[in-house]
């Protein structure tokens, strides 16, 4: 596993964690917004999604044969016949 795949988990905890810590403090000790922290959290979590799906798709593409059909070329000098 690379650094930057385990980033944006460790951001999205920590995020939901601040927040909730927020929500738990009296309202005129807040520092900054439980929902500024969870909209924070929330991206995190569509960037794991969509880091997902890009793998997923490049996973796809990589066992797709270059000619799927069977398709040659034709490259071999012969002409159709019509």
């Amino acid at each position: 596993m690379q650094l930057r795949d385990i980033t944006a988990p460790i951001g999205a905890i920590v995020a939901l964690a601040l927040g909730f810590y927020e929500l738990t403090q009296p309202a005129d000790t807040r520092r900054l917004s439980p929902l500024i922290l969870f909209t924070i959290a929330a991206l995190f979590a569509a960037r794991i999604a969509a880091r997902r799906q890009f793998r997923k798709r490049e996973e796809i593409l990589k066992a797709v044969p270059p000619k799927p059909l069977g398709l040659e070329d034709d490259s071999s000098g012969r002409k159709s016949e019509s």
